[in-house]
């Protein structure tokens, strides 16, 4: 049997998503982003498996880095050696990542022919989830759709949704 051991590294550059990391995740409750699931999480998974993991505010010559869309930014840069996994979320794909990672299968259905294809993955869950109440029923008090407008499915652009939400008095 061969085992080849390697760092996987977390790109973290500011002091704040250090600190986090530094944390046990279920103390997180209140911090909530695409840095915190992809990231942070898979850090503590892998890391608690026994995998070696750093976290990083540098990109290192080379290795593997994982890091979410929103913490690289919009810029891109060549990476060399460097094998760079991006997860997406529901953002734009980054230029300089070499594979994405999606949460949404719809996503993942829209962009498994093109260069920018993405490998479904479902999120792991979140700390300080609160269950709905089955009390509530079917009742929905408010709705947000916190993305890219890319990635918002058509049919939530179209005048029929729109036209429908506005006779619940929802706008």
């Amino acid at each position: 049997i061969l085992i080849i051991m390697f760092t996987i590294y977390f790109y973290a550059p500011t002091e704040k998503r250090k600190k986090l990391l530094e944390q046990d995740y279920n103390q997180w409750i209140p911090v909530h982003s695409n840095f915190t699931p992809w990231i942070g999480q898979t850090y503590f998974n892998l890391k608690k498996a026994g995998f070696s993991c750093e976290i990083i505010s540098e990109f290192p010559e080379e290795g593997i880095v994982l890091a979410d869309v929103d913490t690289l930014g919009n810029t891109s840069k060549y990476l060399g050696k460097l094998m760079l996994i991006c997860a997406k979320s529901d953002g734009d794909h980054h230029p300089s990542a070499h594979i994405h990672i999606t949460h949404n299968p719809l996503d993942y259905q829209k962009n498994r022919d093109s260069v920018w294809h993405s490998y479904f993955l479902p999120h792991w869950l979140m700390p300080g989830i609160i269950n709905r109440e089955k009390e509530r029923k079917n009742l929905v008090e408010n709705i947000a759709y916190i993305g890219s407008k890319s990635q918002l499915a058509p049919e939530f652009l179209a005048t029929k949704w729109i036209d429908s939400l506005s006779s619940l008095k929802c706008m």
